[in-house]
């Protein structure tokens, strides 16, 4: 699986920064009880936005963390990258579509978009968000976007990232949290049948119902 936020220059890699990160490096990547009441205290803090900027956007300061970019390109980015350039260099207009779950509202699918968000809804309707806004979208410096503009300079070039709703940001970070946390179990492969059973119901939950314990 591909890193999230991973295509970036070595500077890039060496420079990052992000908001508010010894907080969120305590809350999300270190035992600890009561998540949901010091997460509630971090967001009357720093405001929902900011915090999913700061939580989603990728970070190379913990590798044993939630959305760990990585110190380096990956191997498998790098050799997609020549696949497109060796056979789809020639492509005058591209349409991506990168598809996700996790934002939004149960069982509703939300286009994001940083560029040509009017032209977009001419053809997908009122579905289309830009990263600007202030819905459920945040910016993800090192994301697959990149690698695209960068492969397709003088293309029309169209990325839109689907997200399909599943539960609340709240039950997703923690689903993920609690799955990420057997670097710190004793026993890890005791921990993690259930943790990786929440995760999955996190990103697809069927019913919409998490299991007990969530």
């Amino acid at each position: 699986d591909l890193l999230n936020r991973n295509y970036r220059t070595a500077e890039e890699f060496a420079s990052n920064e992000v908001p508010h990160w010894s907080a969120i490096d305590g809350l999300l990547n270190r035992p600890g009880r009561m998540f949901r009441l010091r997460a509630v205290l971090l967001i009357a803090r720093y405001g929902m936005r900011s915090l999913r900027a700061a939580i989603g956007g990728g970070q190379t300061l913990n590798p044993q963390g939630l959305f760990r970019a990585g110190n380096r390109v990956q191997e498998e980015l790098v050799k997609y990258e020549q696949f497109l350039r060796e056979h789809c260099a020639h492509a005058r207009r591209v349409v991506v579509v990168d598809v996700h779950t996790g934002l939004g509202e149960f069982g509703e699918d939300t286009l994001l978009v940083e560029r040509d968000a009017e032209v977009l809804r001419e053809v997908f309707g009122s579905r289309v968000q830009a990263l600007s806004s202030d819905g459920i979208a945040y910016d993800a410096p090192g994301s697959q976007e990149a690698l695209y503009r960068a492969v397709f300079p003088d293309a029309d070039l169209y990325f839109v990232t689907q997200e399909f709703g599943t539960c609340s940001p709240m039950l997703v970070v923690q689903a993920l949290r609690a799955e990420n946390l057997y670097h710190h179990a004793a026993s890890p492969r005791g921990v993690l049948a259930k943790e990786k059973r929440v995760l999955r119901r996190a990103f697809d939950p069927g019913d919409g119902v998490l299991p007990r314990g969530a």
